[in-house]
């Protein structure tokens, strides 16, 4: 009927917890995109299709489906984090391969991403006399927060330890796994703040250097039990 999850956070100080509603992390979808021109000597250009100015083109297409096909009040990411091709500097590359990642907050926009970038990938190596085709995986939606179960785990939070220990906080383009069960049925995915200043525990979860002030974790045991118990005790909230 429900899910609720609780992950130590790096980026919040030790013992504040965040329980925001609504969408809080992107979907994370991954794609790659492999132009098609004609190779020529680097003397003879006009007997060519430029493989590599198209790729390049390419790429400053995409960052303008951000900044003029996006709502810019929805959050839209799109990187090309490789890009190959070419065999000699004094070559016209034929072929380039790239990869990139979409992310977003918003699942409706979501679905109009892939034929979007489609038009644009094909329509600008066209422009060039090269051929493009996109292959576009989905992976991770974006993950949403149901207000109702996260008013319960506020009130939760009340019980426990008090009002003060909450901290909301802003929305962000990481993605979690956690979301494919949000996305089909009503969940909270909670952060409890683990940065502690005065034992040095200042770094993100990513860092090398990431270290945990445990005394937290207790908290967020006793947390997701008590949104359990409430939960399972008629508590009624929206359908969301």
């Amino acid at each position: 009927d429900a899910v609720c999850g609780a992950h130590v956070y790096g980026g919040l100080e030790a013992p504040y917890i965040d329980i925001s509603p609504g969408y809080r992390m992107a979907s994370a979808d991954k794609f790659d995109i492999e132009v098609t021109g004609l190779a020529a000597h680097g003397s003879l250009p006009h007997t060519g299709r430029d493989a590599l100015v198209a790729a390049a083109a390419i790429i400053s297409s995409l960052q303008t489906y951000v900044s003029r096909n996006n709502d810019p009040l929805n959050p839209l990411v799109i990187t090309i984090g490789t890009i190959r091709g070419g065999s000699q500097r004094n070559i016209i590359a034929g072929r380039v391969k790239m990869e990139g990642t979409v992310r977003m907050h918003s699942a409706e926009r979501r679905k109009f991403i892939e034929s979007g970038m489609q038009k644009i990938i094909a329509g600008t190596a066209e422009a060039f006399g090269c051929e493009a085709v996109l292959s576009y995986q989905y992976m991770l939606p974006p993950l949403y927060n149901s207000p109702g179960l996260s008013a319960i785990a506020g009130n939760a939070i009340r019980k426990l330890f008090g009002d003060h220990i909450r901290r909301d906080m802003p929305p962000v383009m990481a993605s979690e796994d956690f979301a494919c069960l949000t996305e089909n049925i009503p969940g909270l995915y909670i952060n409890i703040g683990c940065a502690n200043k005065q034992l040095g525990f200042t770094e993100n979860n990513y860092s090398s250097r990431f270290m945990v002030d445990e005394s937290v974790l207790k908290n967020g045991s006793a947390l997701t039990a008590q949104i359990a118990a409430d939960y399972l005790g008629g508590n009624e909230w929206p359908k969301d």
